[in-house]
């Protein structure tokens, strides 16, 4: 495994032109407005509404990513349809020089904390690529925190994005001494979440210098003006990432803010 991930992580928004292409001028100009704060970026998340890209939109996002920022770690969302069956995509992603994928963790309700654990042991076997986890499932008794703790100590899972909105998951995480890299992301869930490697916050596409700033010294006031700043931005409400792209408009970032 490569050196231990840190620092803040970036759920890219995805534009889209008026054809219902990647608009990848504005993803260049985007990226560029985020790098210098961040080491990770993470394209065709639920904030690139990755769950709706077609394959030839998630391959030029991809690509565009890795070629804007070669510096950084790009770790591309799995979602969607393509998530039944990870593999295919993560070869296209090594293809084209990602450091790793990122990827829901199985539903624990469904298949039960067991065999959600051995689903993910099998997944992360067979990728050619780091596991990047991504947890937006509650995580309400101790069964599952004990599913969700073997899974961050697999071989091949490079680090973890908890959103369960419950700060005590990610402090757990930290406590039980993990291998892996822990990201809040939530932008409410910062400092409460204790000592952590990172943040993958949707808030980043616009404020990734505050962001990072957070990261370093978390206090109050700073929480309460980060949660402030996304309520702004309706990255609170069920499409977040519509308020991102509106606002990036309004900045002269994307010339599009057109949803997926």
């Amino acid at each position: 495994m490569s050196e231990r991930l840190k620092g803040v992580a970036v759920p890219l928004v995805s534009p889209i032109d008026a054809d219902g292409q990647i608009a990848a001028s504005d993803l260049r100009r985007l990226i560029g407005s985020v790098r210098p704060h961040v080491k990770v970026l993470q394209p065709c998340l639920s904030s690139g509404e990755g769950w709706k890209l077609s394959d030839r939109q998630w391959r030029d996002v991809v690509s565009v990513t890795i070629e804007a920022a070669p510096e950084l770690a790009i770790y591309p969302g799995i979602l969607g349809q393509a998530a039944s069956d990870p593999i295919q995509r993560a070869r296209v992603a090594a293809d084209l020089g990602a450091a790793g994928v990122t990827v829901k963790i199985p539903d624990l309700t469904a298949l039960g904390p067991h065999r959600a654990t051995q689903t993910l042991k099998d997944l992360a076997e067979r990728c050619p690529l780091p596991l990047f986890l991504y947890n937006d499932q509650e995580i309400a008794d101790e069964e599952r925190m004990r599913a969700l703790i073997d899974m961050c100590r697999l071989d091949n899972v490079a680090a973890i994005k908890e959103s369960s909105r419950r700060p005590a998951v990610a402090r757990r995480l930290a406590d039980e001494g993990v291998p892996v890299s822990i990201f809040q992301g939530w932008e409410d869930c910062l400092q409460a979440s204790g000592k952590i490697d990172g943040y993958a916050l949707a808030l980043a596409n616009l404020e990734p210098a505050l962001c990072a700033t957070m990261l370093a010294a978390p206090d109050a006031q700073r929480q309460e003006q980060i949660v402030a700043v996304s309520q702004r931005y309706g990255l609170f409400e069920e499409e977040w990432f519509r308020g991102i792209k509106t606002e990036l408009k309004r900045r002269e970032v994307l010339e599009t803010d057109r949803i997926v």
